[in-house]
């Protein structure tokens, strides 16, 4: 699995609210605050985190106390490895993409939309050195996907957070439990908060630990006045 959230906020971004880029109102940088919620669908995808080998680091941006770069390779409960990157110094910004590949398929979201899509029918098989791409058949299903595609005026799809909304307003009607509940929100916050423990520790990070600790996110060293990712 890749999840990869490239995409940049600008000195004055974080100049304008003095909460902004602190442990104790932000609770953490481009991970915990942007990168959070493909965290959450990754997590919907391959079960939860359970072990993260991690580096942060202060790349970009100057007078903030949390990271604005963070890279990890996760371990899934489900068996599944992954890879992660969290950015807000990719200048200009790209989309965020999930790409989950398994031996029977292959299939990448980006920017909410599906990009790529294969799996295996019946008999098929590949050629002994891959397809390189070739094989693409998400335009066969994003043509069956019902769904608004309406975006606000900072990109983001209206639908997804409609459709949550409209869920918690029924569960509390029909007394059931939502599709997304507290515990799954906390599975996220969890996750994110093993990927703080490795790179502040340099050891591999469980979900339990806490994000911080007096407001180191990453160990000395990793931090420059501008920098890549």
């Amino acid at each position: 699995m890749l999840i990869d959230v490239p995409w940049w906020r600008s000195q004055s971004y974080y100049d304008s609210g003095t909460w902004r880029g602190t442990w104790d109102l932000d609770g953490g940088g481009a991970l915990m605050n942007q990168a959070v919620h493909a965290v959450d669908v990754a997590q919907w995808l391959a079960g939860p985190v359970v072990e993260a080998a991690a580096h942060t680091g202060l790349l970009a941006h100057r007078d903030i106390e949390v990271e604005d770069t963070a890279a990890a390779s996760l371990r899934f409960a489900s068996g599944a490895v992954g890879t992660l990157l969290a950015t807000t110094a990719a200048y200009p910004g790209r989309t965020a993409r999930i790409a989950v590949n398994g031996d029977r398929g292959s299939v990448v979201v980006d920017d909410d939309e599906l990009a790529w899509f294969h799996t295996a029918r019946e008999g098929e098989q590949a050629r002994d050195h891959g397809a390189f791409g070739a094989g693409d058949r998400s335009a066969e299903y994003a043509a069956e996907l019902e769904r608004d595609r309406t975006r606000d005026r900072s990109g983001l799809l209206y639908q997804p957070h409609r459709d949550q909304l409209a869920d918690f307003c029924d569960a509390v009607r029909d007394g059931r439990r939502p599709l997304v509940d507290g515990e799954d929100g906390r599975r996220a916050v969890d996750a994110v908060a093993a990927v703080y423990a490795s790179a502040r520790t340099g050891t591999v990070g469980r979900p339990g630990a806490p994000a911080h600790n007096g407001g180191a996110g990453h160990r000395e060293g990793e931090r420059g006045e501008a920098g890549a990712s």
